[in-house]
């Protein structure tokens, strides 16, 4: 499928103009690595495979290396203690695109401070393995604990407002996923 006003011969001889994997502007197979393979992360590297892409996917738990498998992904075992910590850290952080879908931890005193540190050393992997473009993915509530009703014109994290021009952008924003069912979103 062709969108837009530009022929096939046209596209192969530039570079891909859309950093997104799945653009149709591209029919160029991406390796992509997905940092977290839970309800979100499974279903998207699903269907990256599906689509011809080269996927791997990071895990927390051993046993799930075969359900990745069984969707064409290729499984890793890897942990944000904060530190990246995996046997194959080199082979996953190999890729094109790197999608971060790991959520705040839980059990720990300094959520925000140690899902920070989870980020910059997962940035810091995937700099030094030669990732191009970082996705990341937020499924969890993104207010402040006000105590009170919040809506979109009230609170809430805005990054296209807060740095106009700077390297963060909200790329979607579909709404709320609902419930915890694997591919629901």
């Amino acid at each position: 499928m062709v969108i837009g006003h530009s022929n096939a011969s046209h596209r192969s001889a530039r570079p891909p103009s859309s950093p997104f994997p799945l653009s149709p502007f591209t029919s160029m197979p991406r390796t992509i690595s997905i940092l977290g393979c839970g309800w979100v992360g499974l279903p998207l590297g699903r269907a990256l495979a599906e689509d011809g892409h080269r996927v791997h996917g990071a895990t927390t738990t051993p046993d799930k290396q075969a359900a990745l498998e069984d969707a064409g992904i290729a499984p890793h075992v890897l942990h944000l203690t904060p530190d990246v910590e995996s046997d194959r850290a080199d082979d996953f952080f190999d890729a094109d695109v790197l999608v971060f879908t790991v959520p705040p931890p839980r059990g720990v005193d300094d959520r925000v401070g140690f899902y920070k540190k989870q980020l910059r050393a997962a940035l810091d992997a995937a700099r030094a393995g030669g990732v191009r473009h970082v996705l990341y993915t937020g499924s969890t509530g993104v207010y402040p604990p006000r105590g009170r009703v919040v809506t979109e014109d009230r609170g809430g994290l805005r990054p296209y407002r807060r740095a106009p021009g700077g390297p963060l952008r909200t790329g979607a924003r579909p709404g709320a996923l609902s419930g915890r069912q694997e591919g629901a979103f």
